[in-house]
């Protein structure tokens, strides 16, 4: 089964194919002509950054919204035995005695 097409419309899609390679030979050239962007260096000058406001909550590592029990229960599964989680101002104090004694 063929279909007939008017010998204009065969000339308008020449027409137009001959417009659309010429269009794409002229973004070639374009393209060819375009000099590539060579950045050597970036300076990041941090000591000129302003904070006039600074809020919020900065949270670190597992235990920031946990409790002790949940995170016995984390690293052993029960809770009942393995790591062993003390408060932190009690770590803190047996560095600086043990940092006096030495």
């Amino acid at each position: 089964m063929y279909v007939y097409l008017p010998p204009e419309y065969i000339q308008h899609l020449e027409e137009r194919l001959h417009k659309l390679e010429k269009d794409n030979e002229e973004l070639k050239q374009k393209l060819e002509n375009i000099k590539p962007v060579h950045i050597e260096n970036i300076n990041y000058k941090i000591q000129e950054l302003v904070v006039q406001e600074l809020s919020g909550t900065l949270n670190i590592g597992l235990t920031a919204e946990a409790d002790a029990e949940e995170v016995q229960k984390w690293f052993n599964g029960d809770g009942k035995e393995g790591v062993q989680i003390n408060d932190l101002e009690e770590n803190q104090s047996q560095a600086a005695n043990n940092k006096q004694t030495e």
